[in-house]
C-alpha cells in the first residue's frame, strides 16, 4: 500500500521529423470503418481524424450497403476477424458501386494473421493493416492504398530480411498461451517449431536433435532458463554453440547481465513483436550457418543426431 514518487530533471528535445497533422496527402478524404470492437472503432476513428480523414464508424457489417448508398467514401476499413459471409457482404457492397465512386478497401487483421496476398487482391482488397494499429502505419497504408497501381505486397509495412529456409527453432516456454503466440509467429516466418515446457525438457531435446536457434523463457518450473543455458553451453560439439535468445519482459540491468553471463546471445522482449522477432531469428540463424559453413559446408542444415 506504500506509494513513492520521484522527480527526474530530464532535458528533452522536440523531434524535428514528426509528420504534419493533418496529413496534406490525406486531408479531406473520408473513411467508413466497420469494427465490432468499440475500442478499435474509437482508435481508428481518432487516428483517421488526426490525419485529416473524417468519416463514420459502424459495428454492424450489414449496415454498410445502406451507408455507401448515402455517402461517398475514399476508404473502407474492415475488421478482418469478421466471419467469411460478413466479409463477403462488405466486399460485395463496395464492388457494386460504380468504379469512379468505389472506395479502397483495407483489411485490419490481428498480428500473425498471414493471408494469401494474391487471393486478397483478387477479392478487391487494397491493403492489409496489422494490429496493434499505429498512426504511422495507418497513414502509410492509406497513402499507399490511394495508388491504384500499387500491389498488395507494396502496401504492407517495411519488410525485414527473410528468415533462411528450413530454420528449426526450439521454443522453451512453460506458459501455454505464450507457446501458441510465439509458435504461430515463428511459423508465419517459415520456421519449424519444437516446444519444450522447461529447461530440462530443452536439454533432453537438444541431446537428440540439433536446432538453428533456441528461444528461451527465463522463469520456468523444473529448470529455469538461466540454468538451462549454462548446461547447454556444457554440451559436446556444435550443440553447445547454438544461439540462445532470452524471451523476457525484463531486459535491463542485473537481469540482462545475468542472461549474458549464463551464455545467452540476445533478447526478445515480451510481448513478442513479429518484426523484431524476424530480425533476431534472421541474424542469428545466418550467423550460425555462416560459422558452420566455414567449418564444414555440409554441416549447415540441422540434422537429427544419432
Amino acid at each position: 500500500g506504500t506509494m513513492f514518487s520521484v522527480t527526474l530533471p530530464l532535458k528533452g528535445e522536440v523531434p524535428t521529423d514528426l509528420p504534419t497533422l493533418p496529413d496534406p496527402g490525406l486531408k479531406g478524404r473520408r473513411h467508413l470503418s466497420i469494427m465490432r470492437d468499440l475500442a478499435m472503432r474509437q482508435c481508428l476513428h481518432g487516428y483517421c481524424s488526426d490525419l485529416g480523414v473524417e468519416g463514420m464508424s459502424l459495428c454492424d457489417p450489414l449496415a454498410v450497403a445502406g451507408e455507401l448508398e448515402h455517402g461517398e467514401y475514399d476508404y473502407v476499413l474492415v475488421d478482418g476477424q469478421l466471419d467469411s459471409m460478413l466479409l463477403e457482404t462488405v466486399t460485395g457492397a463496395v464492388q457494386r458501386l460504380p468504379g469512379d465512386h468505389r472506395p479502397r478497401m483495407v483489411l485490419v487483421t490481428p498480428l500473425g494473421d498471414e493471408r494469401d496476398l494474391a487471393e486478397l487482391e483478387a477479392q478487391g482488397w487494397a491493403a492489409v493493416l496489422h494490429k496493434p494499429v499505429r498512426r504511422p502505419t495507418l497513414r502509410r497504408a492509406l497513402i499507399a492504398a490511394s495508388d491504384p497501381h500499387a500491389t498488395m505486397a507494396g502496401l504492407l509495412e517495411d519488410e525485414a530480411p527473410s528468415v533462411p529456409i528450413d530454420t528449426r527453432v526450439l521454443l522453451v516456454e512453460d506458459n501455454v498461451f505464450n507457446q501458441k503466440v510465439a509458435s504461430r509467429l515463428l511459423e508465419t516466418l517459415g520456421c519449424a517449431v519444437t516446444v519444450a515446457e522447461h529447461g530440462q525438457q530443452a536439454l533432453d531435446t537438444l541431446e537428440e536433435r540439433s536446432f538453428d536457434l533456441v528461444l528461451m523463457d527465463c522463469q520456468m518450473p523444473v529448470m529455469d532458463g538461466l540454468e538451462a543455458t549454462r548446461r547447454i553451453r556444457q554440451l559436446d560439439g556444435e550443440r553447445a554453440a547454438v544461439p540462445i535468445i532470452a524471451m523476457t519482459a525484463n531486459v535491463l540491468g542485473e537481469h540482462r547481465d545475468a542472461c549474458l553471463t549464463a551464455g545467452m546471445d540476445d533478447f526478445a522482449s515480451k510481448p513478442v513483436n513479429k518484426k523484431i522477432l524476424r530480425e533476431i531469428v534472421t541474424h542469428w540463424v545466418r550467423e550460425r550457418r555462416g560459422r558452420l559453413d566455414r567449418l564444414d559446408p555440409r554441416a549447415v542444415a540441422p540434422k537429427t543426431l544419432a
